[in-house]
């Protein structure tokens, strides 16, 4: 079974993200699933692709219920070891869990990546902000004192020049 995570998506968006598996058809000839009857494969073809959906995580009382029609292919596969059960009852099929491992740690990589570029983006937009900030409050304070001046010109422009004094 795959390694759990903390922020494991839910089986939903684990379904959407990653609706399919690599299937090589190299490894199926040659791999022990030829060895059992072709209706076992077919068996092993749909118990891969429910495993899959469900984020490779079954225990093998689901498995044998959804394929109770077929149990005596499904412990065809037991016997050959091409699906296998952990202590705690748990179906495992592991280039499937492979697969799923591979790309929770991709995800993983990809998330901690966009919040390293998210964190830094966000510090330049603060930091444009601040500064951006600081050259408004410079322009407001350069627009007051240009409001004092003209308010202080007419009252300067009404005051008798000393020229305009009588000796």
């Amino acid at each position: 079974m795959p390694k759990s995570t903390d922020n494991q998506k839910t089986l939903n968006d684990m379904a959407k993200e990653l609706p399919f598996f690599k299937f090589f058809p190299g490894e199926w000839v040659t791999g022990d699933v030829t060895m059992v009857s072709m209706e076992a494969q077919g068996v092993f073809t749909n118990l891969c692709c429910y495993y899959w959906m469900r984020n490779c995580s079954i225990s093998i009382a689901n498995a044998k219920q959804r394929f109770s029609n077929h149990l005596s292919a499904f412990e065809e596969l037991l016997n050959w070891d091409v699906v296998k059960v952990t202590d705690d009852g748990q179906i495992v099929i592991n280039f499937l869990d492979e697969q799923m491992n591979e790309f929770i740690n991709v995800s993983e990589k990809r998330a901690k990546a966009g919040s390293a570029g998210g964190k830094a983006k966000a510090k330049q937009l603060l930091n444009f902000a601040v500064a951006n900030h600081s050259y408004k409050d410079k322009e407001k304070e350069e627009d007051k004192e240009k409001e004092e001046e003209e308010s202080l010109s007419p009252a300067i422009a009404s005051t008798p020049s000393p020229k305009n004094y009588k000796k």
